[in-house]
């Protein structure tokens, strides 16, 4: 007798990832969506019946006989999907388990999202996934549609963010970035500081005595960028991101902090931007602008690095390169002055009145020769000739003369003249200091011949220190008395006209000593009251210490 057929059901949930274009979704596993409409059909040898998803994504198949039967789900778009099941007599078999069966599309890729914060769920073509950002601050999507799709996070507590659409290629994975933002955060505001001018070059950290000099470090010129005065107006902390924006390129130092720097190698202006993050919010970019300037030219000027007790002469490039020691000895060398061909140096040496004498010294530091001429040298008309000053039957003025002592003529006879003078970049007039009793000098001209004294500067106070910055033009120092810190710089016209005071530029309060002047008239060299030597823009806008000890300096544009 034939045992009567045994009869089963098998039933389960069909489902697609959000995004991969399935019927939407009601409810489903994280990430996943049921599929409405997708055909089931299962072939128990010759018995094959066949059913559609509903909108939960369920199907059932009853009255199947018992044994092993394969079931195909089938859906426009996506792979089919095939599996084994084992139909049990009076019993339904669920297939995919708790799980359910997932579909796959045909052609697909994936998404990876990253945020900033984790918690918020991820919302794709508008529908839920069900899935929240982890700790790591990312997660991928696969089995994506491919075509285009809309992104977006949503988590209490803080602001909503905008939607980003985003096209999936079949095979690839795109990515996706959020930064949300706490409600009621305001963005932060960047300040790079104010643009300002620098320099390019070298400057000296001063090591100390070693017993027989005193030693200099050379160093490049580092400039520095000012990011402190940005802010966030909820108090958080600040990260920094600095970047070049325009200009020769440099390779920022610590572009993440505060306080970055750069060492420019070439003259030029240089743009930094600087953003600031509080850790959710971005701010807008602030830039700063920096004038850099390499200089030209060469400086003489009085040191002693060699000896504690004697001057002497060094040079080096008014750029602070090739530093060296021109003469070393126990003598006192000052005032050094260059030659217009800049192959030779005049100065004074011997002790400062009547025993001093003017001397010459190849630029290299060869030829020294010290002269019969007492006193020293204030400028030069040409190679072979030079304006020196001094004292005859107790006045001080000045004489022209050639370089070895013949065809001396006097120049002026003022009996009060001061130490300075400077012949005009043409060659028609010198400015020298005059004294009008006490410590009150005042700065007069003439022309080159002794000619036409004109008085220029008439007050009770007392300037000695200037330069001529153009043929019309002299800068000049104004002090209470010998001796005092510079009270104020001021600019005239070669007549006294349109005098106009310059502002003291910051890292400079005190000026000692003469001034020089590049041959353009857009910097000046000069000491400060610790004999430290500095340049400056003429107009005042800027300055910088070249890091080493020196007085008097003269320069000369090369080579």
């Amino acid at each position: 007798m034939v045992a009567p057929p045994q009869y089963g059901a098998i039933d389960g949930y069909v489902y697609a990832p959000v995004g991969s274009g399935a019927r939407e979704a009601k409810t489903a596993p994280a990430g996943m969506k049921p599929v409405q409409g997708a055909s089931v059909v299962v072939a128990c040898g010759s018995v094959r019946k066949d059913t559609s998803t509903i909108a939960s994504g369920y199907f059932k198949i009853t009255s199947l006989p018992s044994g092993t039967c394969s079931l195909t789900v089938s859906y426009i778009g996506f792979n089919n999907y095939q599996t084994s099941v084992a139909v049990k007599p009076d019993s339904t078999t669920a297939v995919g388990g708790s799980t359910g069966i997932a579909l796959s599309p045909i052609s697909s890729g994936s998404i990876m999202v990253y945020a900033n914060v984790s918690g918020g769920t991820v919302f794709i073509d508008g529908q839920s996934t069900g899935i929240a950002i982890p700790a790591g601050l990312s997660y991928a999507f696969d089995g994506i549609a491919a075509g285009e799709h809309t992104v977006s996070i949503l988590q209490t507590g803080y602001d909503a963010v905008t939607e980003q659409i985003l096209t999936v290629i079949s095979g690839q994975r795109e990515t996706v970035t959020f930064s949300l933002n706490p409600a009621g955060n305001q963005a932060p505001d960047a300040n790079a500081g104010d643009d300002f001018k620098g320099f390019a070059g070298t400057k000296y950290i001063y090591e100390g005595w070693n017993g027989s000099e005193y030693v200099y470090t050379p160093a490049d010129i580092t400039i520095s960028l000012d990011g402190t005065a940005s802010a966030d107006p909820n108090g958080d902390m600040l990260s920094y991101q600095w970047a070049q924006t325009n200009g020769p390129v440099v390779s920022l130092i610590n572009p993440n902090s505060a306080t970055a720097s750069f060492v420019p190698i070439q003259e030029g202006t240089y743009e930094f931007s600087l953003k600031v993050n509080d850790g959710f919010l971005q701010s807008a970019s602030d830039t700063v602008v920096i004038d850099i300037a390499k200089l030209s030219g060469k400086l003489v000027f009085g040191c002693s690095y060699k000896s504690t007790a004697y001057a002497e002469l060094c040079t080096m490039d008014a750029d602070g390169g090739n530093l060296f020691h021109l003469t070393e000895n126990e003598t006192g060398e000052r005032d050094g002055h260059w030659s217009p061909d800049g192959t030779k140096i005049a100065y004074s040496t011997g002790p400062t009145g009547p025993d001093s004498f003017m001397a010459l010294i190849n630029s290299d530091g060869t030829g020294q020769t010290t002269t019969s001429m007492q006193y020293g040298p204030s400028d030069w008309f040409d190679n072979n000739e030079v304006l020196k000053y001094k004292y005859y039957s107790g006045s001080l003025d000045y004489y022209k003369v050639n370089i070895n002592g013949s065809n001396e003529q006097r120049l002026t006879f003022t009996n009060t003249s001061g130490l300075f003078a400077e012949i005009s970049p043409d060659g028609t007039k010198i400015a020298f200091a005059k004294n009008y009793g006490g410590d009150n000098y005042e700065i007069v001209v003439m022309n080159s011949d002794g000619s036409n004294i004109l008085r220029l500067t008439n007050n009770t106070t007392t300037e000695t220190g200037f330069a001529w910055l153009d043929d019309n033009r002299i800068i000049y120092e104004t002090h209470n008395y010998i001796g005092d810190r510079t009270r104020g710089i001021f600019v005239m016209n070669a007549d006294g006209t349109n005098v106009a005071e310059i502002p003291m530029p910051a890292g400079l309060t005190d000026i000692k000593g003469n001034i020089t002047a590049s041959s353009d008239g857009q910097f000046i060299f000069l000491s400060d009251q610790n004999n430290y030597l500095h340049v400056m823009y003429s107009d005042g806008s800027a300055s910088m210490s070249y890091g080493l000890g020196g007085s008097n300096p003269d320069y000369h544009p090369g080579p």
